[in-house]
């Protein structure tokens, strides 16, 4: 009995010990107050270009008494009258879900705008970057219709779409020389953007276009000091040339297959070519030069004669360029004025009349004649170039 009364006593020691020792531990703690966590609450609301910012916001749970005061802090950020498809607003409210908090505006690009409440009614705005993530992307495809619905079928932008036709607007007629099955490839940098959860076209990287005849055409891009268009083909030359293949911008391109609005063709009689193209069309200048002569010409038709405004311009290489049955001048054409490659220079009534007279006033065939890079690159920067692109050519040849 002893014996156990023994045990009892050295167990009981035991615990006080360990008691002391755990309350003076636990006094010396110090408690972090940690406050309840809740999901953020988030309304987002997407915009259109033909509804308003106010009319958006004002079908929120902002009440009608913050608005005066929320615009009047997003336009020191913004043109809160400048609304675009796509763009979109995040509205945060606090635990309950009742009381907004801040406000996100998300227009394209990486720019957002930013507007939090504070206390009462004071309120604070700023311009934020969402972070960016660069990737590289390729797309490739065969034409059915045309290169637009093409492109756009595979999830390719209207910017990259014109970013590709620019890049071969010197070896190509989009308008009158497409064909179906023609093939395009297209290898092209884009941003991510987190918070939008998309990619935006950022710039093309290498392109190849395949068309009339199976003869195939190719861009790379090279950063080169002394160009104002860093693309070059594989033969290291500049895609800039000396002539345009066509006189007019591309807004929507389609082919002589498809037959609806906004089509282009042209009839080609002795090396002059007349293109039918929707009246008010502006005609852009096939290369560079200087205004040689502006007559206005009244041309006879079933309903009476017509005044026609042609234009002659006179190119570096000793050609003329004639621009005829346009219905009037850009503004700033007169009479030996310098004229800048893909300018306007006028407007067509239902047509336009081009064609290049020789010195010898014979008429060149446009299609043949010759086009000069406007920068060829040579020695070690050329084999810095070619050593650049192999990369995207395997990739090309790969697609």
């Amino acid at each position: 009995m002893n014996r156990i009364y023994r045990y009892i006593v050295i167990a009981l020691a035991i615990s006080s010990a360990l008691y002391v020792l755990f309350d003076m531990t636990f006094s010396k703690r110090t408690f972090v107050y940690i406050p309840p966590q809740y999901t953020l609450k988030i309304d987002r609301v997407f915009l259109s270009a033909d509804s308003s910012l106010e009319k958006a916001i004002a079908k929120t749970k902002i009440p009608s008494a913050d608005l005066k005061a929320l615009f009047s802090e997003l336009s020191k950020v913004m043109n809160i009258y400048e609304v675009a498809n796509g763009d979109f607003i995040d509205i945060l409210y606090d635990n309950t879900g009742n009381n907004w908090t801040a406000l996100w505006y998300y227009p394209q690009g990486t720019q957002f705008y930013a507007v939090w409440k504070l206390n009462g009614n004071e309120f604070v705005s700023s311009s934020e970057t969402l972070p960016v993530k660069t990737i590289i992307e390729k797309k490739s495809g065969i034409i059915e219709y045309s290169l637009n619905e093409t492109m756009t079928d595979l999830g390719l932008t209207y910017e990259a779409f014109i970013s590709f036709i620019n890049l071969f607007k010197w070896d190509f007629d989009f308008f009158t020389q497409t064909q179906k099955n023609d093939y395009f490839k297209i290898v092209y940098e884009a941003n991510i953007l987190p918070k939008k959860n998309i990619s935006e076209f950022k710039r093309i990287l290498a392109a190849e276009y395949r068309g009339l005849n199976n003869k195939t055409f190719n861009a790379f891009y090279w950063a080169y000091k002394d160009s104002k268009n860093p693309y070059f083909n594989s033969d290291a030359k500049s895609v800039d040339q000396s002539y345009l293949m066509s006189p007019f911008y591309y807004p929507s391109v389609y082919t002589v297959l498809d037959k609806r609005k906004g089509q282009i063709s042209k009839e080609i009689v002795q090396n002059i070519i007349d293109f039918s193209v929707s009246s008010e069309t502006a005609v852009l200048a096939v290369s560079e030069g200087f205004v040689n002569m502006t007559v206005a010409v009244k041309k006879p038709t079933a309903k009476g004669a017509v005044i026609q405004n042609p234009i002659l311009i006179k190119q570096p290489d000793g050609n003329t360029v004639y621009y005829g049955e346009l219905s009037r001048y850009a503004t700033e054409i007169k009479r030996n004025a310098p004229i800048k490659q893909g300018q306007i220079i006028g407007y067509t009534s239902k047509s336009l009349e081009l064609k290049v007279i020789k010195s010898n006033d014979s008429i060149e065939d446009f299609y043949k004649i010759k086009r000069y890079p406007k920068i060829s690159l040579r020695g070690e920067e050329r084999n810095k170039f070619l050593d650049s692109i192999r990369e995207l050519q395997e990739i090309l040849r790969g697609m």
